[in-house]
Formats: structure tokens, sequence, C-alpha cells
């Protein structure tokens, strides 16, 4: 793992100075698919292909706030 960093998908929230994590053992059902969150409300989507179209499905969430900055998503490997 790079610099010591956790596997997991990293946010961080500009307002609070937060920064999130879902550690990667909690995504390993979404491999291959895109993960897109929503930058004010913390809402996250998987999409993934389905034929021809897409498929898209809201992921559950713990975040508790109800406005947020959402900023810099990144993924770190295992």
């Amino acid at each position: 793992m790079r610099g010591g960093a956790h596997a997991g998908l990293y946010v961080t929230d500009t307002l609070s100075g937060n920064a999130f994590v879902a550690p990667a053992s909690e995504l390993r059902a979404y491999a291959r698919d895109v993960i897109a969150g929503s930058e004010i409300q913390g809402l996250f989507w998987v999409i993934r292909p389905h034929g021809r179209a897409y498929e898209v499905m809201q992921l559950p969430s713990t975040l508790r706030g109800r406005h947020y900055n959402l900023e810099g998503m990144a993924y770190v490997s295992p």
C-alpha cells in the first residue's frame, strides 16, 4: 500500500476538513464498476454495464450530515 494508507475509497470534505474512507473489504462486490458521488449531499452510486445500457444503484452510507463539499475521491488498492 502506498504511504501506509489502508486500502479503500477515500474522499475529503472541504467544509469540515474531514477525510472519509470506505474500506476495500466493503467494496469488493463493486470490482470493475464505477463509483460516483454527489459533492453536496454525500450520496454515492455504483454504475455498471447492463446489456446495452447501464444499471445505477445507490450505495448505503453512514454519513449523517446534510451538507458536504466532497472533493478528491481516490481508491487505494490493497
